[in-house]
């Protein structure tokens, strides 16, 4: 039995459809799967000012792990040491670049760090 070649042409028409199809399905599967794996870290989270304020005079005061831990409670979210850390590092840069005051505008006199903008003393 011999095929024509109208027939022939159809079929390999249908076979190159299927595989292109094959294909195309088996490349959009990987695309799924690298975009659900894409994200391993999670949601950041941001401080206002005094938080951070507060953060790295805590952790001046009595350490970056006690810092951390007071803080995760007090926040309800995780505050790595390593975010303590920096907080503390960026605090200290502040009031050691700064030769006058910070602005302090907290009821607690803690010091604010307002992208670092500087007064001057007030005798």
């Amino acid at each position: 039995m011999s095929i024509s070649p109208k027939k022939y042409k159809v079929y390999i028409q249908h076979f190159y459809l299927f595989m292109f199809q094959t294909a195309n399905d088996a490349v959009e599967e990987r695309v799924r799967e690298e975009a659900s794996r894409k994200r391993k870290r999670g949601a950041y989270c941001t401080y206002d000012d005094e938080t951070r304020a507060k953060i790295a005079r805590y952790a001046i005061d009595n350490g970056v792990m006690k810092a951390s831990r007071k803080f995760t409670t007090d926040l309800g979210t995780k505050v790595n040491e390593s975010t303590v850390r920096s907080i503390k590092a960026s605090y200290l840069k502040a009031k050691k670049t700064c030769t006058c005051q910070l602005y302090v505008f907290s009821k607690s006199n803690v010091l604010l760090m307002r992208k670092y903008v500087c007064v001057p003393h007030l005798k």
